[in-house]
């Protein structure tokens, strides 16, 4: 399953880059797509510190927050540390191709609350089927250890 979402996450940033491609790009947009660039040559340790620093500088920039989360998460590398990271999500303005891949992350590493909390507050601004099963997979797995608890 994360090979799968690791392809669709990275067909959604060439996607995205690629559509962006037509409107002017900022400078960190550049920067930003240099470093995923050099992440996908097989750069990752390097890439990925680039880019949490990159993301220092600028905590509000969306699309750099995305491909953060996603570039972490498709190499096995999203960790408990970068949840305080997602207090700069405005999930106004968060990319569309970046939201599963955050519940995903968040559900794997058992953040149940801080999953369900962003996949509802997804799917009011943009419905989709995928974010409604994904957030009830999230609710069903959250009442398990509470229904174990009422059966002892």
């Amino acid at each position: 399953m994360a090979d799968n979402l690791g392809l669709t996450a990275l067909v959604g940033i060439l996607i995205f880059t690629c559509s962006n491609s037509i409107h002017a790009r900022t400078p960190i947009d550049l920067k930003r797509e240099a470093i995923v660039a050099q992440i996908k040559k097989g750069q990752i340790e390097s890439g990925l510190e680039t880019l949490r620093q990159l993301q220092d500088q600028y905590p509000n920039n969306q699309k750099l927050l995305a491909d953060l989360i996603i570039t972490h998460y498709i190499n096995g590398q999203f960790t408990t540390t970068l949840i305080p990271r997602l207090n700069h999500l405005d999930p106004k303005t968060y990319p569309s191709y970046g939201q599963l891949v955050l519940i995903r992350a968040l559900r794997d590493l058992k953040q149940m609350a801080l999953a369900e909390y962003y996949a509802t507050i997804f799917l009011q601004r943009e419905p989709s089927n995928d974010m409604q099963l994904i957030l009830g997979i999230i609710q069903a797995e959250a009442q398990k250890p509470k229904l174990l608890l009422s059966r002892s």
